[in-house]
């Protein structure tokens, strides 16, 4: 028997492979048939003999649920993309709300830092210069006890603590102003 050549499966006109199930079967049956017989004998047997197009009918059978298994994987894996693209969005998105928020916080706390940097320093003003001193016995505030005069008691005398000192060291709760 003279060796045959294996002739090529049919295309379409754009050259890609034909998909028409009929048009399928045909190339199958060629592909399983063509070492063995001539393109007349393919066609004979294929279309008369039956057992090949019931075996190339399997051989679909199988090809189909492979492609429809793939299909559905496909459109879960773009719809698992776009969840996940969404969720990467969101993330970024929350992330850039985060951000905003820690900077507008951290621009607070520096405000507020420099605020109660600005108040201890008025504290300590005021503490250096309502300061307890020793007069003639009696431990007064040296701001509220001014000089008087030359004499014995030269100094009007405000005892310590004085005011000052007592509001900065119990500074009154807004239910003892207004109460």
């Amino acid at each position: 028997m003279p060796e045959r050549k294996p002739r090529a499966v049919p295309e379409s006109r754009e050259g890609t492979p034909t998909a028409s199930h009929g048009d399928l079967r045909h190339r199958y049956a060629v592909a399983i048939l063509n070492d063995e017989y001539s393109p007349e004998e393919i066609t004979e047997r294929a279309f008369y003999g039956g057992s090949v197009f019931t075996a190339v009918d399997r051989i679909l059978a199988v090809r189909d649920e492979e492609m429809a298994a793939l299909r559905q994987r496909a459109e879960q894996a773009e719809a698992d993309r776009f969840r996940l693209q969404r969720d990467v969005d969101s993330a970024v998105a929350t992330q850039e709300e985060w951000r905003r928020l820690w900077q507008r916080a951290d621009a607070e706390r520096s405000a507020e830092a420099v605020r109660a940097e600005q108040a201890e320093a008025a504290v300590a003003r005021v503490r250096s210069r309502h300061r307890a001193v020793k007069r003639a016995g009696e431990t007064i505030c040296d701001a509220c006890s001014p000089k008087a005069g030359d004499g014995p008691r030269r100094y009007v005398v405000e005892p310590w603590p004085c005011d000052t000192i007592r509001d900065l060291d119990y500074p009154a709760t807004p239910e003892a102003d207004h109460g």
